[in-house]
């Protein structure tokens, strides 16, 4: 007799949940790097056989320190960016920024840098000018 008091061999039950979190893990691990994102390596792409990694020498255009930030406004609302003073050698990169207010972002790019300057004229979200907490910028290429 089994413990159940039932004649036959003893059946053990496994929990069920250790698939599932199998399954959530491994598609947890799936979504970690996209192959179209900008964090890929050139030339490392995904593969079928097993996950690659790469390197690549990263150098700045310029440093950002001296840029000058103006604000179009509409209602007291940041409606469009101006940047100018970006250094020369950043000529034809793409730009992206993101302006915060700590609650919401209000994002722009890619921007094509040209004679130093770059002009967003609509973001993604509406920031009041008075809350503005920080304006974030990259650059690439």
């Amino acid at each position: 007799m089994n413990p159940r008091g039932r004649t036959g061999p003893a059946q053990v039950r496994r929990p069920r949940f250790g698939r599932a979190l199998l399954v959530v893990a491994a598609a947890g691990l799936a979504v970690l790097v996209p192959a179209d994102s900008p964090a890929v390596a050139s030339g490392q792409g995904p593969t079928t056989k097993g996950v690659l990694s790469g390197a690549a020498t990263v150098s700045p255009c310029g440093s950002f320190g001296s840029v000058v930030v103006s604000y179009a406004l509409t209602s007291k609302n940041v409606t469009g960016i101006v940047i100018s003073s970006i250094p020369t050698a950043c000529n034809g990169a793409s730009l992206y920024l993101t302006l915060t207010n700590g609650t919401t972002n209000a994002q722009a790019g890619p921007l094509t840098v040209a004679s130093g300057s770059v002009t967003a004229s609509s973001l993604s979200a509406t920031v009041t000018a008075a809350s503005v907490t920080g304006l974030y910028i990259g650059v690439l290429g």
